[in-house]
């Protein structure tokens, strides 16, 4: 999703907004875990500015951070032996 909106236009003056979000969703198809960084969801506000023939951006992104892991085969084969052990 990305949009952009011309905030104003005066002679040879001109801003403009820009607005992006993305969202990813990435997991392994053999395995079906998540896959490591990446975040799930990014937006990117930017300011545009241009005078004539110059110009200048300004642009911040937030990225959201990814709360489930992919789980290797050493972590997760100790985590059932634990389990199977404790029941």
């Amino acid at each position: 999703m990305n949009g952009t909106w011309h905030a104003f236009e005066t002679g040879a003056q001109r801003l403009d907004v820009e607005v992006v979000a993305d969202y990813t969703h990435a997991r392994n198809i053999d395995t079906g875990q998540p896959i490591p960084r990446i975040a799930p969801l990014r937006t990117t506000l930017a300011l545009d500015y241009a005078y004539g023939p110059y110009g200048a951006r300004g642009e911040m992104v937030h990225a959201w951070g990814q709360d489930s892991i992919a789980c290797r085969k050493t972590i997760c084969r100790r985590r059932a032996t634990r389990r199977s052990a404790s029941s």
